[in-house]
């Protein structure tokens, strides 16, 4: 893929999500912001609108090279195994909400556009 059409690509997905995080629905900031897969591309995933979305780099971090839903099983393990650190727990759980928030919302798009 060419710079010029990268950039492209990178400024249409910016308005489609309107400067939002797909996962957990923060502002981003220049600082802040990155294109992700939704299925990684180390996993078959492409470069199209479909698979790509913006988020912020702290959810791409967390994210990695996983699905959501390896993501959320890996959350979900993470707080299975902190008991004692109240502030991470409860980090952890807003995660887990955000990421299964945007499973939700990936499953209701597929559904939709299977429709039409």
């Amino acid at each position: 893929m060419t710079a010029n059409k990268r950039k492209y690509t990178k400024s249409v997905i910016e308005s489609i999500y309107s400067n939002r995080c797909f996962y957990c629905n923060r502002k981003l900031t220049d600082g802040n912001r990155a294109v992700d897969h939704l299925c990684p591309v180390s996993k078959g995933g492409k470069n199209t609108f479909e698979n790509l979305v913006m988020c912020c780099k702290t959810c791409n971090s967390i994210k990695g090279n996983k699905t959501i839903g390896e993501t959320i099983a890996q959350l979900q393990n993470d707080l299975n195994w902190c008991h004692d650190d109240v502030k991470r727990r409860r980090r952890l759980e807003r995660y887990i909400h955000d990421f299964t928030h945007a499973k939700d919302l990936i499953i209701t798009i597929k559904n939709i556009n299977s429709k039409t």
